[in-house]
């Protein structure tokens, strides 16, 4: 009887005027963000073309028959920049994730690692990403060490990962410290492993979360 009532439902003439109304609504804003966003870049681009140097600029910055021959090494830049993208984001994850469990660390033996942790995540953290990068460009190639590369794109590298591996160090470490000592103590009763624990507490939180709502 009751699955019979449910699919014979149909809704009010009040919530059919409500429908109608929040779809007017959305029809008003949608064409008011649209009349809005045209008149905003249509005074710009008139603000822009009708510039006294609006001639220069186009053939400095918008010339078609330069930017056609600059466009093989626009690509080889690119490719060089997707590889160091790949590369980079592996070197940051690896040395980022090292650092989170040394500053998360309990271990007496690992103290002194845990100190040059959190002495290079808030040196790093602190130094602007310029200085970084020319402290090991000019830096590192001075010291005329053997067997390192004075490559200007492995040293920016080398910048970049040393700098944003500690940012990243944080992020992983707000994540461990945000699961609740109890639900570590849970997981462990039972019978899950520490690795297993950090693995799948989120899941488990997931799961919790579902069953109360349900």
């Amino acid at each position: 009887m009751s699955e019979r009532n449910n699919s014979a439902w149909s809704p009010s003439s009040r919530e059919l005027q409500r429908r109608a109304l929040r779809r007017k609504l959305s029809r008003k804003q949608a064409l008011i963000a649209a009349v809005s966003s045209l008149l905003v870049l249509g005074t710009l681009t008139t603000i822009l073309v009708t510039s006294p140097g609006w001639e220069v600029v186009k053939a400095t910055f918008f010339d078609i028959q330069y930017g056609k021959e600059v466009f093989p090494t626009v690509l080889k830049g690119l490719w060089i920049n997707l590889q160091l993208t790949f590369f980079g984001g592996v070197a940051i994850g690896i040395i980022a994730m090292g650092l989170a469990l040394m500053r998360t660390t309990k271990s007496s033996a690992l103290t002194p690692f845990r100190f040059l942790a959190t002495a290079y995540v808030d040196i790093f953290r602190g130094a602007p990403l310029i200085l970084i990068i020319l402290l090991v460009g000019f830096g590192v190639p001075a010291l005329r060490l053997q067997g390192v590369s004075s490559n200007v794109i492995v040293l920016g590298t080398i910048a970049v990962v040393l700098t944003y591996s500690a940012y990243v160090a944080e992020v992983i470490r707000s994540g461990i410290l945000s699961i609740h000592p109890s639900q570590r103590a849970a997981a462990r009763s039972l019978g899950l492993t520490s690795g297993q624990t950090m693995r799948l507490l989120y899941y488990l939180r997931r799961y919790a979360e579902l069953y109360r709502r349900c």
